[in-house]
Formats: C-alpha cells, sequence, structure tokens
C-alpha cells in the first residue's frame, strides 16, 4: 500500500524541478505524490480521505498571498450595488479610493494577518482529518527577507509538523536555534539534477547566439537575478580581472531586483553579456556548457539547488565561504572554492587561481561531487522514516 502525500508545490515547477525528482525518487520506496496540495479547507475536506499526509516545502505562500475573497465575490460590493441607489457611483469612489498605495499596503498587511490565521487552522484541521504534515526545509526564511508574520508561521509549521526534513546539518542547526522540534527529524542532502538537463548544442552556435569569443575563460552567474546572489561583487571582481575574462549573467529578474543597475554595471565591462529574461533547461545547459567556472558570492544561503546543478552538468564553482558551500565543498577544492563573501579582490584573486586548474580536473571533480549526491543514495533514509509515519 503507497504512502500517499499532497505536495505544495506539485510537479511541473518550472523554476525548480526539484519536487519532480524528489517524488520520482520516493516511487520505489512505495511513496506517492497523489496531486497538488490546495490551501483550502473545502480541498482538504474532500480529499482527506485519499491521503495520509500533506507536504510543504515553501509555507509563505500561504499567507503572503492569502485572499479572503475574490474580486468579483466581494460581499461590500454587492452590498452595495443591491442595497443603495445609483450603487456604482459609490462602488466607483470606493474603487478610487482603494486603488491608493497606502490602502493596498494595509489591505495587504491584514490580508497576511488573516493568511496566517487561516494557515493555523488549516493545519489543526488537517490533524484532525488523520494527516501528517511534512516540511522540508529548504531555507531558514525568503531571499528577500521576512517580517514577524512569517517568522510566526515558520513557528507553528515547526509545532505542528510530523516529520521535518533538512538537506544538511547547518540548516538543522539554524533552525534549532530559533525553534522547538516537536516532530521527527531527518537529515538528506539536496539530491543532484541528473535527467533534468538536455545536453548542450554545439559550443561555437551558443558562442555566435551570444556574440561572446573562444579565445578567453568564460565565468558566469545564471539564474533568477536576486539581491542577496551578490551580483554587484561579481561585477566588480570582473572589472578588476580588466579583461582576462569573460561574463556571462543570465536569468530572470526577481520584482525586487535593481536590474537597471546591473545593466549600467556590465555594459561597463569588455566582453560581458547579461541576458535577463527566464532561462528554459536547454539554455541553462547551453550556458553552464560555455563556462569555464560559475561564480555564486551570495551574501546568504540555507541550501542551494543552483550549486547541485552547477556540480550535476560537471561545472565547478565559486562561493562564498557560507557554512552551506563549506559543508558541501571544503574537501573538494578542485571541484569548487570558497572566499569571503562582498569582497570583489579576493573573489577577482580566486577566479584566476581556480582557473589555473585545467578544465578537465576541475570538470571531473565537480561530476565526481554531484555522483555523491545521485538520488539513490539520498532518498532511503527519508523514505523509511516517511512510510514509518502510516
Amino acid at each position: 500500500m503507497h504512502f500517499k502525500i499532497a505536495s505544495y508545490p506539485g510537479r511541473g515547477n518550472p523554476n525548480n524541478p526539484y519536487v519532480d525528482l524528489f517524488y520520482n525518487a520516493l516511487e520505489p520506496h512505495g511513496v506517492t505524490l497523489a496531486g497538488e496540495l490546495e490551501f483550502n479547507i473545502d480541498w482538504l475536506k474532500d480529499h482527506s480521505e485519499q491521503l495520509n499526509a500533506i507536504h510543504v516545502h515553501w509555507p509563505e505562500i500561504f499567507w503572503r498571498e492569502y485572499t479572503p475573497f475574490k474580486e468579483n465575490s466581494n460581499p461590500i460590493r454587492s452590498f452595495i450595488r443591491t442595497k443603495f441607489p445609483a450603487g456604482w457611483r459609490l462602488i466607483k469612489l470606493t474603487d478610487q479610493l482603494t486603488a491608493h498605495p497606502s490602502y493596498q499596503k494595509r489591505l495587504a498587511l491584514v490580508n497576511k494577518i488573516k493568511g496566517y490565521f487561516y494557515f493555523r487552522k488549516f493545519l489543526a484541521k488537517t490533524h484532525q482529518a488523520g494527516l501528517r504534515i511534512i516540511w522540508t526545509f529548504h531555507n531558514a526564511e525568503t531571499h528577500e527577507g521576512s517580517d514577524f508574520i512569517d517568522h510566526l508561521g515558520y513557528k507553528y509549521l515547526a509545532k505542528s509538523a510530523d516529520l521535518i526534513i533538512f538537506h544538511s546539518e547547518i540548516a538543522q542547526n539554524d533552525f534549532l536555534k530559533h525553534h522547538q522540534l516537536k516532530g521527527q527529524a531527518v537529515l538528506m542532502p539536496h539530491g543532484n539534477y541528473d535527467g533534468v538537463y538536455p545536453p548542450e548544442r554545439p559550443k561555437e552556435t551558443i558562442l555566435k547566439e551570444l556574440g561572446l569569443r573562444d579565445d578567453l575563460p568564460i565565468v558566469s552567474c545564471i539564474g533568477m537575478l536576486r539581491s542577496y546572489k551578490g551580483l554587484d561583487t561579481a561585477v566588480q571582481a570582473i572589472s578588476l580581472l580588466e579583461g582576462e575574462v569573460q561574463f556571462l549573467c543570465a536569468g530572470y529578474p526577481h520584482p525586487s531586483f535593481d536590474i537597471t543597475s546591473l545593466q549600467e554595471q556590465i555594459a561597463k565591462l569588455p566582453n560581458a553579456v547579461l541576458i535577463p529574461k527566464f532561462l528554459s533547461n536547454q539554455e541553462f545547459s547551453d550556458y553552464t556548457s560555455i563556462s569555464d567556472c560559475l561564480l555564486m558570492p551570495y551574501k546568504k544561503i540555507t541550501g542551494s539547488g543552483a550549486l547541485l546543478a552547477a556540480l550535476t552538468l560537471s561545472r565547478g564553482v565559486i562561493t562564498s565561504d557560507l557554512p552551506y558551500f563549506r559543508e558541501i565543498l571544503a574537501n573538494h577544492p578542485d571541484a569548487g572554492t570558497l572566499v569571503p563573501d562582498g569582497n570583489p579582490q579576493l573573489l577577482a584573486n580566486s577566479i584566476k587561481q581556480y582557473l589555473a586548474i585545467p578544465a578537465i580536473k576541475r570538470n571531473q571533480a565537480a561530476r565526481s561531487l554531484a555522483e555523491d549526491y545521485n538520488w539513490d543514495k539520498v532518498i532511503p533514509p527519508v523514505a523509511n522514516i516517511i512510510n514509518s509515519l502510516n
């Protein structure tokens, strides 16, 4: 008999195939993804008998994007329309008032608070229905920062979860500093990305499309453009190298990211290209394949799928000397090197030193390290403990 789980997010996330890889690996162990979890108590009532558990990956979306009712079913608008003559004039006035940014900001806060209490009720109903609650602790908080409501949500989920999955000892220790563990815990390193990315196209084709040269090394920052990734430090380091390397920066800008500033900085560099758009798996594969190494001068991190993706595609990395990166790379200097964060000169020096290692040695070391994170190796402890929840 399979242990059936509803997960949020479900399969097919275009930004990260992690959920697909996780549940593909669990399937042979009798754990099945039955569908995508919906943050709705009525949905829970309708589906609870077909499930054994719910699984939450990035929980803040539940209270951050909670809306008590849709616009076309707004009870206040309906009341005005039916109870007042020429109510449309009043509705038009209220629409103008509610469209004001200050009102929208207050409304967002109110809805977020309501979302937090609805989240508590949802989890309570989940347990009342006899379902287990699983939380994969991907991040200690959102990359762009958290507020007091987020922390209340994390704290309540920590108390409610029957199982919490950690991708590193660093993450587990960080969790225990801020939360009390009520349920069980299991350590499962983040798996690699085997089978996700297609083979790269010919190098000369990719270089021609990007306008890059074949006679200079290429170092890259690939993935969603976000402030915590230290892209400003990367650009400054490339500038200090004065044309010794080419630079490729590609990924979709997060709404909070200052893309204009990055464009202006990269425009000053020789042999540098910025591709500010969503990358398909083919493009990610192509851009990684032409890179001699990937830069990850992050300012903070709890875990990193980007690191595993680079290693999977046989590319070494230069990262900030943060605990998670250190846990993965410390004993594998040919696969990646660590640099104090926020120091462009040290990053520039590290780029030169790392590129001095023969390419075949770097690439083989990265791929060898990725093999340690094969899903068949990392999933058994999780599968065993999930099945014990039944």
